[in-house]
C-alpha cells in the first residue's frame, strides 16, 4: 500500500520541487545518416520444390563429371562421362567370340 501510495505521487507529481511552467532539462543531440542493418536468425531446414533422380542409361565407372556444384546445366548437356575401358574390353571379347564363332 505504501509503495502504491509513493508510486502515485511520482506519477501525479513528475516535476516535484520545480515551479509551474518551468522547462524541463533535455539533451539534445544531432541526428546521423547511418545504414540500418536489419538481420534475422533461424534454425530449420530447407527443402528444394523440385527433385530429380540421374540415373545412366548404361552402368560403368565416372570417368570425368561436367559440371561443378551449383552450376545451372541445360537440358541433353553431357554430366558424366564413363570409363570406356570396361567397354572396350567387352567388346574386344565379343569379337573375339564371334571370331571363333565362324
Amino acid at each position: 500500500m505504501r509503495a502504491a501510495a509513493i508510486l502515485l505521487i511520482f506519477i501525479v507529481f513528475p516535476a516535484w520541487g520545480q515551479k509551474p511552467g518551468a522547462a524541463l532539462p533535455v539533451k539534445v543531440v544531432a541526428a546521423k545518416v547511418a545504414r540500418a542493418v536489419i538481420e534475422a536468425g533461424a534454425v530449420g531446414s530447407l527443402r528444394a520444390d523440385e527433385a530429380i533422380v540421374i540415373r545412366p542409361e548404361v552402368a560403368g565407372r565416372i570417368e570425368r563429371i561436367a559440371f561443378d556444384e551449383g552450376q545451372r546445366v541445360q537440358k541433353g548437356a553431357l554430366l558424366a562421362r564413363l570409363d570406356a575401358a570396361e567397354t572396350r574390353a567387352l567388346l574386344a571379347s565379343s569379337q573375339a567370340q564371334a571370331g571363333l564363332d565362324k
